[in-house]
């Protein structure tokens, strides 16, 4: 496993900021609701989710899409699905309704948004496996530990 650090400015993370409350706001006007919120506000979840997104976008040098829209339909970024994690020792978390996919896992240390590590990648399929479910999590988890994770320079080409 070998892991990137990509960093972020102050007007990037207001860019991102804004995107997630204007989302969440579009959100509430369609009715979609909340999802499971953990221990923080559910608005904290979606940012540092986004700014990995964000970090995968700039480490693969494609446009992040701030799609207002929320299709839960399409990859999060250019074909791939982006898990990201506030929980250091946490690893790339794939629950049961997730779809096929490349999901890449990313890090978010909440004292410094600025830094996002992206940390590896692997097919869904790998991990699904029975020892890797974790249901003490506050939305029960497949969890791969990050040494796991496949390298980034043998990160494939994703199909949208």
């Amino acid at each position: 496993m070998s892991s990137y650090l990509e960093f972020f400015d102050r007007e990037e993370l207001k860019q991102i900021w804004q995107f997630t409350k204007d989302l969440r706001a579009n959100r509430a006007r369609i009715e979609l609701g909340d999802r499971f919120t953990g221990n923080r506000p559910q608005i904290y979840n979606e940012f540092y989710g986004r700014l990995g997104e964000a970090a995968v976008a700039k480490y693969l040098g494609v446009e992040y899409r701030f799609d207002l829209n929320d299709n839960r339909t399409t990859r999060d970024v250019a074909g791939y699905e982006v898990r990201t994690t506030t929980r250091e020792r946490l690893g790339l978390a794939t629950y049961d309704h997730d779809h096929a996919a490349i999901y890449i896992s990313t890090y978010v240390d909440e004292l410094n948004p600025y830094e996002v590590l992206i940390r590896g990648w692997a097919y869904l399929e790998e991990t699904r496996t029975p020892e890797r479910w974790n249901d003490r999590l506050p939305y029960p988890a497949y969890v791969t530990p990050v040494r796991e994770l496949r390298h980034l320079k043998t990160l494939p080409e994703a199909t949208p």
